[in-house]
């Protein structure tokens, strides 16, 4: 089961942010993709611009894109305390399995 999904705001912890490191909002991102074979996932506040050289068929551009980064490098956001925590996952009596936060022990899954 994945720790991390699609939708999920994380904390980043290490990173280039476009914004202003003072505002705490700031570090709060939501999950856009997530690579579970590379460990690494993409989010909404990390952007890097790439530039293409101009050719024949056209002129050059600089367009921006969300570089990926290692999930060690987020933490989820506890939605009761709205502070980083870590994940766990319990198994029902039913054999489902249900990300929670360690933290304060609320469900993440809906």
């Amino acid at each position: 089961m994945q720790k991390i999904k699609v939708g999920d705001k994380v904390y980043l912890i290490a990173g280039k942010l476009n914004v202003a490191k003072s505002e705490n909002k700031a570090q709060i991102a939501t999950v856009l993709k997530v690579d579970q074979a590379k460990a690494k996932v993409q989010v909404d506040l990390l952007t890097r611009k790439k530039f293409k050289k101009r050719s024949m068929e056209g002129p050059g551009e600089i367009t921006e894109i969300n570089p990926w980064i290692s999930i060690s490098n987020v933490a989820i956001i506890d939605p009761k305390t709205n502070q980083p925590t870590r994940v766990g996952i319990k198994v029902g009596k039913d054999g489902s399995k249900v990300r929670f936060a360690k933290k304060s022990g609320t469900v993440l899954d809906k």
